[in-house]
């Protein structure tokens, strides 16, 4: 059992005239909230064990949210009321998993909404929901063979909100890809000890880029590579990222009438040496 509580207080002063490139007037804002959490894990030894709890978490505007613009919007602080299940399982000495599965109600949550101008504005959504589970899984089927596999799939959706004139209460949250993936495998063979090499997979769904669910993004799968050694107090690494030199975009954001992308990196490789003057003991 846990209670919390939290208060936050801002003061901004503005020390020129207020207009839309210095910023607002002087102003004070102030949130206070008081949450419960209520928790039970049980374990069952040998690695296995079960987890719930409740919780409610509290997130107030931040300075960003309050003062970028030149008048200081109406933001309640965002409340989230939060259910999960969980655990952890090992199976041998070859396998370890861990999983979650929740549900995140959200009142006023705080969204950027877009401008037919182009700008974003700070709103508060009335309702939102998150559901989902996140789960990770370390398979060694050797002893020099490590598979990772780590992601989550859930589900955001608007629950009642209204973007501007528009009721967009059901759909699916903008810039919330339903999946995200990251896994990797690495060998570290016997025979040279302490060198390593892996590949690295990352993987996001497509998803919505406005509110309306009118326009996408496809996602997109990346490749990176990954190599090191060490001798000694001496060790060199070389990483080789997006080797597949793949066209993708980080983020989509639905501007002016379009999909505005932020690329990714295309194939990038780094190199590197370092040396520990400070000598390890042998066990």
């Amino acid at each position: 059992l846990a209670l919390r509580y939290d208060r936050l207080d801002y003061t901004f002063s503005n020390y020129l005239p207020p207009s839309k490139l210095t910023g607002p007037a002087d102003t004070s804002n102030n949130f206070a909230h008081l949450t419960p959490k209520i928790g039970l894990t049980y374990d069952f030894g040998r690695d296995k064990g079960v987890y719930a709890n409740y919780s409610i978490g509290f997130a107030p505007p931040d300075i960003t949210d309050l003062y970028t613009g030149f008048s200081v919007p109406n933001l309640n602080p965002s409340t989230f009321y939060n259910y999960e299940l969980g655990g952890w399982l090992s199976i041998g000495n070859k396998a370890y998993t861990e999983f979650a599965l929740y549900e995140l109600d959200g009142t006023n949550e705080i969204i950027s909404v877009q401008q037919s101008n182009g700008t974003s504005l700070k709103k508060n959504a009335g309702k939102t929901q998150h559901k989902g589970i996140e789960a990770s899984i370390h398979y060694a089927p050797f002893a020099d063979l490590v598979i990772r596999l780590g992601g989550t799939y859930a589900q955001h959706k608007y629950i009642n909100f209204t973007d501007g004139n528009t009721n967009v209460s059901n759909n699916m949250e903008a810039n919330a890809p339903p999946y995200i993936i990251n896994s990797q495998i690495t060998y570290k063979p016997n025979y040279l000890k302490r060198f390593l090499i892996s590949l690295e997979w990352q993987s996001m769904a497509a998803y919505y880029t406005d509110p309306e669910n009118k326009h996408t993004y496809n996602g997109f799968n990346t490749l990176n590579a990954r190599m090191s050694y060490k001798y000694k107090q001496l060790e060199v690494w070389a990483n080789c990222i997006n080797f597949t030199n793949k066209i993708y975009a980080t983020s989509v954001t639905y501007n002016y009438g379009k999909n505005a992308y932020t690329i990714g990196a295309l194939r990038t490789f780094n190199v590197g040496v370092g040396y520990n003057f400070i000598k390890t003991k042998k066990s």
